[in-house]
């Protein structure tokens, strides 16, 4: 009884806050009009996703980003925490931690405002890439689809980057040295150790990183509601910016607005699955 009691408030909370409202969530995604005038359509919000140019435009956008950012995020991660776990001065390297931490903890409109005004026609980084004969010199660089969709995906990556560099260091730190040092007697080159000893002992901290960046890569919001708003030629529309503009940009449409985060969740479960699926099968 006591551990029941001892529960109780996390389950509250856990009900209330997170199974609660996906199960209204779920419900409301069967309603359709606009405000509050609703009625129950069933499964239409789901069907009219699919003749939907702008939520196939969305979706693949999200999927790109995905396909862009979590490689990158996962390989950087890998190589800095090895290079930091490669430090023994224990001052320097919680230095250099903390300097890579220190992104994540920014606030995203900081550096999003930050990055957009170097990307002004006018901005520090548009004047770069007039001299290395990349755009005009009077014109933005986020004018050009690819270089937007590139930009957003960097400023992920940097935002991003510390967090996964922080658990995998972590994880490290608690692997059994001793393995490494007999390797190394036997000769074994460090790319060997790597391969064989550092990244198979690594799979279930580098499975929740892609997990984590991929599934983060479909949420991107705030980079893009603040820089690009979506655009140029809408290169940078992804599904959760979709569904902020359908509930709140013009008269609310809530029913086919959640339907898309159903939809997005449900990519998130199926990225998981696989994800958790190829590692079991790897085994």
């Amino acid at each position: 009884m006591k551990r029941v009691l001892f529960l109780l408030p996390s389950l509250v909370i856990l009900i209330g806050f997170t199974y609660l409202p996906l199960i209204i969530g779920l419900i409301m995604s069967l309603f359709g009009g606009k405000g509050q005038d609703l009625a129950f359509v069933g499964l239409d919000n789901y069907i009219a996703l699919v003749d939907d140019a702008n939520f196939k435009t969305a979706f693949v956008n999200s999927i790109e980003f995905s396909i862009i950012i979590s490689p990158i995020v996962l390989v950087l991660s890998i190589a800095l925490a090895i290079g930091l776990n490669s430090i023994k001065n224990k001052r320097v390297h919680g230095a250099i931690l903390i300097l890579l931490y220190l992104p994540c903890i920014t606030s995203p409109i900081a550096y999003s405002l930050f990055f957009k005004q170097l990307a002004y026609s006018d901005g520090l980084l548009t004047q770069l890439f007039y001299i290395f004969g990349i755009g005009a010199g009077d014109e933005s660089i986020l004018a050009n689809p690819i270089i937007a969709k590139l930009f957003i995906s960097f400023i992920c990556i940097w935002a991003w980057t510390g967090f996964y560099v922080l658990i995998i260091n972590s994880a490290l730190q608690n692997m059994d040295i001793s393995i490494i040092k007999a390797a190394k007697i036997d000769g074994a080159s460090s790319f060997r150790i790597l391969i064989k000893i550092i990244l198979p002992s690594l799979a279930s901290v580098l499975l929740l990183v892609v997990i984590l960046t991929s599934c983060s890569a479909f949420q991107i919001y705030i980079e893009i509601s603040l820089i690009t708003k979506g655009g140029p030629a809408m290169s940078t529309f992804t599904l959760v910016f979709y569904l902020y503009r359908k509930t709140f940009t013009y008269v609310a449409d809530y029913g086919y607005s959640i339907a898309i985060g159903m939809v997005i969740l449900l990519i998130s479960l199926f990225i998981s699955s696989i994800f958790l699926i190829v590692k079991k099968v790897s085994r």
